[in-house]
């Protein structure tokens, strides 16, 4: 039998965000943290659709998702994960 999921409503995706960008930061294993980033930009993914199939949606709704995505955890985010690929490479090598 088959169960019907509940659609995840934008507050919720944006906990997830934020839970699976903590997670690449915590991570010191550069599998690990791209695996958190990839689920991080998956929900983001699905908050963006949300987001922009709301005919209410304003501009100010647009300008606080794009500053988010372009803010300071999402950027510490891509950086360890940058910080992790290079020491395995340097190790490695």
């Amino acid at each position: 039998m088959e169960q019907t999921q509940k659609p995840e409503s934008v507050s919720e995706l944006f906990g997830k965000v934020q839970l699976q960008l903590k997670q690449t930061l915590q991570s010191q294993d550069p599998h690990s943290a791209q695996q958190a980033l990839g689920l991080a930009e998956k929900a983001m993914a699905r908050i963006e659709g949300l987001i922009l199939a709301d005919p209410a949606v304003t501009h100010d709704d647009l300008r606080c998702v794009v500053e988010f995505t372009r803010g300071k955890l999402w950027n510490e985010a891509r950086r360890h994960l940058s910080i992790l690929a290079q020491s395995r490479q340097v190790r490695v090598a």
